[in-house]
């Protein structure tokens, strides 16, 4: 993975989180005290279609790139480990 390839990925993890943020305006604007039967059925429905697309957008995108990053991460630091273990000791 590049550094360009890193940097999009960052953006692109940035870009979901503000996407969740936008979820959990919408959420905290649900109504459910002094609403009618029907309204508050509507709100309980609205709830849960936001609770799964958060779901969907951090289990689809978020932790995929995550995985990602870790990834390149753990093999960075496993090359710098092998590096310095063949450094001569002074």
């Amino acid at each position: 993975m590049t550094p360009e390839d890193v940097r999009q990925r960052m953006r692109q993890f940035f870009d979901c989180v503000a996407e969740e943020r936008q979820i959990h305006d919408q959420l905290a604007a649900l109504r459910f005290m002094d609403v009618t039967e029907r309204e508050l059925a509507v709100s309980c429905q609205r709830q849960q279609e936001l609770l799964a697309q958060l779901d969907r957008l951090r289990q689809e995108r978020m932790v995929p790139l995550m995985a990602e990053l870790s990834a390149f991460v753990a093999e960075g630091r496993e090359q710098l480990l092998r590096d310095a273990s063949r450094k001569p000791q002074r």
